[in-house]
């Protein structure tokens, strides 16, 4: 069943695109090799054994840190790696809090930092399934202004936010800002990933559906101003004025 669309029901419901998140390289063979499993165990669903190997290899990350504390980046990952986790298994309260603490470590980044970005873009999607679409948008929008301003208008991660933003106001009803957004990011991935990768398949498929929301809504003449009122001319009163009668010559 489609979204409700201010009303009405959408034909489909838009997708998000997830974030590639990418584990910083690790100090040890054996950490590298955890790392892996975890994500292994993360797409196969067994959440529990993933979360296990996550915790495992921060441990063993930590021990190998000089101050017993390992770099941002790490611990940036390893939070927004476990919010995931804690997602899908449905833990919502669980996982914004391990987000928002991870906005709070993404603060010790350098400004121009492009990691800024990714706990604001994961809050985004928890609140979009949660159907808290005001508050997604404004993380997505935080992410977005980011990335641009790092990367650019034609990357790849710029875009994904192009099309989360693009599913939150196709649900919001803003169709013509919704299309320009999805159709930047199939163009870009089209371009960078060819017409068969997921994430061109997932903003194809949302262009899609605006374009049919667009021709489902009615078409209305514009209403005409009303006629300009009529002139009022004044009519002369019609009183002849009397000759002078002057004396006649003899």
């Amino acid at each position: 069943m489609g979204k409700m669309l201010l009303g009405r029901k959408l034909s489909a419901v838009p997708a998000l695109i997830h974030e590639v998140l990418v584990a910083p390289p690790a100090p040890t063979d054996e950490i590298t090799r955890i790392l892996v499993a975890s994500q292994t165990f993360y797409h196969d669903l067994v959440y529990d054994r993933a979360l296990a190997c996550l915790e495992d290899a921060l441990d063993k990350w930590t021990s190998l840190c000089k101050n017993g504390e390992p770099p941002i980046e790490v611990s940036l990952y390893f939070h927004c790696a476990c919010g995931e986790i804690e997602e899908s298994i449905g833990k919502d309260d669980e996982a914004l809090a391990i987000f928002k603490a991870a906005q709070c470590i993404s603060a010790w980044l350098p400004e121009d930092h492009v990691d800024i970005a990714i706990p604001h873009s994961h809050m985004g999607r928890l609140y979009y399934h949660a159907q808290r679409y005001d508050e997604a948008l404004t993380e997505f929008r935080r992410a977005k202004q980011i990335r641009e301003e790092i990367l650019g208008t034609d990357h790849l991660d710029t875009c994904t936010l192009y099309n989360n933003i693009g599913a939150i106001l196709l649900i919001q009803e803003q169709l013509k800002p919704c299309v320009e957004l999805f159709a930047k990011a199939l163009e870009v991935f089209q371009k960078e990933l060819g017409m068969e990768h997921p994430r061109t398949t997932i903003v194809r498929r949302n262009l899609s559906i605006a374009h049919s929301e667009l021709l489902t809504i009615p078409r209305t003449l514009p209403t005409l101003p009303p006629p300009p009122p009529k002139p009022v001319i004044e009519k002369p009163s019609g009183k002849k004025k009397k000759k002078k009668k002057g004396k006649k010559k003899k």
